[in-house]
């Protein structure tokens, strides 16, 4: 199971190479508008991927196997973007642009389905915080009317030694 350091320092590096793509976008000599394109998804990905890092969250499984896809695509699209820097004779980059352009538009999909997975893993997350969040309120209102006369006067939960006085 992953550790919370490690999951937050995965969000931490991917934050990080998000800034050196927009960096080197900049001095692209070729394929530039697909090396805009590309800066303004992984821009999208670090703003949103900021935000998280400020709120709370709980890191899991999940999660930090999307957050190690998405780091291993990000690192792909630096490299990818490093490329377009290097000054090329016109017919090398003839010859490669429609090679190059291929490569942005599969690594463009595979970010985007990386993005879906992580969408997904966090409405399970969520739908699962509120499954719990119900639980307690129903046991809450029963322990309050009486329902639950027969537990123990103190009640265990979800091993977190969380005790509900009865």
């Amino acid at each position: 199971m992953p550790g919370v350091t490690e999951t937050i320092g995965l969000v931490a590096a991917i934050i990080s190479i998000a800034g050196r793509i927009e960096q080197l976008t900049a001095n692209a000599q070729h394929s530039r508008e697909k090396c805009s394109q590309l800066k303004e998804h992984v821009i999208s990905i670090r703003d949103l991927l900021k935000q998280l890092e400020k709120e709370e969250w709980t890191a899991d499984l999940a999660t930090e196997g999307v957050l190690r896809n998405l780091k291993s695509a990000l690192d792909e699209a630096e490299r990818l973007v490093r490329s377009c820097e290097l000054k090329k004779p016109l017919f090398q980059r003839m010859i490669n642009s429609q090679e190059k352009a291929r490569k942005f538009d599969a690594l463009d999909e595979r970010i985007s389905r990386i993005l879906d997975r992580f969408q997904l893993v966090h409405i399970i997350l969520i739908v699962n915080m509120q499954k719990d969040r119900f639980f307690m309120k129903v046991l809450d209102k029963l322990l309050q009317h009486g329902a639950c006369r027969s537990l123990p006067k103190v009640v265990y939960l979800f091993d977190l030694s969380f005790k509900l006085e009865i």
